[in-house]
């Protein structure tokens, strides 16, 4: 196989991203002998100046640009580009979307072992306004081709490397939107030979006035003719039926399920829907086996919903059927949203809460810490939220970094009468130490307890967090760590974000969708070795220990100095994980990581990573991964 590439980047006014996305694909194709041809579509912005700025400047080598005299849309474009392409080799990519350094190297690396017609990878959806990013897998359960035909987003040409002579034999559809489902989907159902890598991203920018994201109009009809092209292309298949129902239920149902729901009129839905009844009753929407298996998979509620709102569509009731999204959304509209913190709490509440606690019967012995800096506002709730436990807190430990918002006021004006229950040692800095790692530090020093949990004076819990996070220690004391998954939530108690998991599971492994134990070396191995895995110090229990050798280097860290000191207490032993929302982090303009540094963050990242190879040793495939969030990093933080 030839390192040949003929790159295709059809435009429409897409003149503020292109500089970028051919930055990355020359980047990208600097090993490979290469052509980028760009064909704009009668751009009404300042797309093609861009360009020719852009070819001014880095010289029309390996550059073709071909400027489309009407709007002939993307199908046409892309076809065109598929004609004039020299090498047999064929990639896409959006003018707004960016690709990574190796991503070439890495999709040829795996067309070449299997000499595959189509070679697929992972998506990144990357939100254009907040860079908030989400994982789209390239390659679902089932075998080469169906895993590649099941997937998420599987129709983009954008994740792909293809064999020209596949796109000259199913071209893309033109005149319609989803042409891609017509040309994509066929050739893969139609090669010989397919490939995924998953160590490939290319990052997809979701922008809010694209053409997937516009407004409901009969161009969302197009589906169906995309699909009925793909059909007539597969016919011939031995898979014909089981290529048919993944096609119709990844690209028809879903769109049915999603889409007409952003409609807010009953009457202009309905009517969308009527059409589709129409167009879609030969594919037997209800009897479909992939919308079966959503059925038999999904929450009972979810499940009415859709088996009622997909049999309305099939038997021709469209009115119904939109009536039926209404009532959902309004529903949706209905809900409160939800405040976790329990009202009324005052200083007699949290002293009636520790007497309380102090009539549980004692087990493995427990302290809590409380650092605080100026959350007076907080700290009845927060204080509450520790002495209202279904388990027994054998210590509280309240340390002060010189607030200056009457913290301490309110804290030895409580602390005689919470004496009285339970052991409470204030401990307050004489000058502020700018580090909530000292005052961990401090803490820790200073508790008597088996275990420590340093709960942040502003963040809350449910009342069984400890008594959930015991549960595994108290079975088997190697457990040194133990953590729950956390939610976020604003400066009244409103929960913003319902789970930390998201946000810790970067590689989308599903690791922590249930309870586990595991060994603690094997854990950051595994997982942890990438990106800190704990959301928050507060969900976390860890066993009293000489951890000076960590502090000792915490020092030197101001951004990401609590991945080091759980890195190092995670390889002391095993830890658990409760799959259950138990921590609540606050979120608001006081937080230090709303402040976060991000190129310190970063650097700092770096020299953690640096820390653990040495000391574990890393593997081909984690410094692979490792160097994909750097480049990911840089760009979403522009950093360097």
């Amino acid at each position: 196989m030839k390192r040949e590439i003929s790159v295709i980047i059809p435009c429409y006014n897409t003149g503020k991203y292109i500089d970028g996305c051919l930055d990355s694909a020359k980047s990208a194709l600097s090993s490979f002998e290469y052509e980028i041809i760009l064909v704009d579509d009668a751009s009404g912005d300042d797309t093609v100046k861009r360009i020719e700025d852009y070819i001014t400047k880095h010289g029309a080598n390996n550059i073709v640009f071909i400027k489309n005299e009407m709007n002939i849309g993307a199908g046409a474009s892309r076809n065109k580009a598929v004609r004039a392409a020299r090498y047999g080799l064929v990639s896409f990519i959006d003018s707004d979307d960016y690709i990574s350094d190796g991503y070439y190297e890495e999709l040829f690396r795996a067309a070449s072992e299997r000499d595959a017609d189509v070679t697929a990878c992972d998506i990144v959806m990357v939100d254009s306004e907040t860079r908030a990013e989400t994982l789209c897998k390239g390659y679902d359960e089932g075998d080469g081709k169906y895993g590649l035909i099941t997937a998420e987003l599987a129709a983009s040409p954008c994740n792909k490397l293809i064999k020209r002579e596949y796109l000259l034999k199913y071209p893309f559809a033109e005149g319609i939107m989803n042409e891609d489902v017509a040309s994509i989907l066929a050739i893969i159902a139609n090669c010989e030979r397919t490939a995924y890598t998953r160590t490939a991203k290319y990052y997809y920018v979701q922008r809010g006035d694209s053409v997937q994201n516009s407004p409901l109009s009969d161009k969302k009809l197009d589906i169906v003719k995309a699909v009925e092209i793909f059909e007539e292309r597969v016919k011939d298949s031995p898979d014909y039926g089981k290529y048919m129902d993944a096609v119709v239920y990844r690209q028809i149902i879903c769109m049915l399920l999603y889409i007409p729901a952003k409609e807010k009129k009953v009457f202009r839905r309905a009517k969308f829907l009527k059409k589709m009844s129409r167009l879609t009753k030969k594919f037997a929407l209800t009897e479909n086996e992939g919308f079966k298996k959503l059925l038999a998979e999904c929450p009972a509620k979810s499940r009415l919903f859709y088996s009622t709102y997909i049999k309305l569509i099939s038997r021709g009731f469209a009115f119904f059927a939109s009536l039926s999204v209404s009532a959902l959304n309004f529903y949706k509209g209905k809900k409160k949203d939800r405040f976790v913190i329990e009202e009324g709490i005052d200083r007699e509440k949290v002293i009636e809460a520790a007497r309380e606690n102090s009539k549980i019967e004692r087990r493995v012995s427990v302290s809590a810490a409380v650092p605080n800096y100026n959350y007076a506002d907080f700290l009845y709730q927060r204080l509450y939220s520790i002495l209202r436990q279904d388990y027994r807190i054998d210590e509280l430990l309240i340390l002060d970094d010189c607030s200056t918002d009457g913290s301490r006021e309110l804290i030895d004006g409580i602390v005689p009468e919470l004496s009285k229950y339970i052991t409470v040692k204030k401990l307050y800095n004489d000058e502020n130490s700018g580090s909530p790692f000292k005052q961990w530090k401090r803490a820790i020093e200073n508790a008597s307890s088996d275990y420590i949990w340093i709960a942040e004076a502003d963040d809350y819990c449910e009342a069984d967090m400890i008594s959930r996070l015991m549960k595994p220690i108290e079975k088997d004391r190697s457990v040194v760590f133990s953590y729950a998954d956390t939610a976020y939530i604003d400066r009244v108690g409103k929960v913003i974000h319902k789970s930390a998991k998201p946000d810790i599971d970067i590689m989308k492994t599903g690791h922590w969708e249930h309870d586990f134990i595991d060994d603690g070396v094997d854990e950051i191995k595994n997982y942890s070795y990438l990106n800190c895995t704990v959301a928050n110090v507060s969900s976390a229990v860890f066993r009293r220990d000489d951890y000076s050798d960590v502090f000792g280097e915490m020092v030197n860290y101001r951004q990401v100095g609590d991945y080091l000191f759980y890195l190092n207490v995670m390889g002391r032993g095993k830890i658990s994980f409760v799959s259950r929302v138990l921590n609540y982090y606050r979120v608001h303009g006081e937080n230090v990581t709303s402040t976060t540094k991000k190129q310190l963050h970063f650097n700092e990242l770096k020299r953690v990573h640096a820390l653990l190879d040495e000391k574990y040793g890393f593997d081909d495939s984690q410094r692979e991964r490792i160097a994909e969030r750097y480049d990911f990093l840089r760009k979403v933080w522009d950093v360097e």
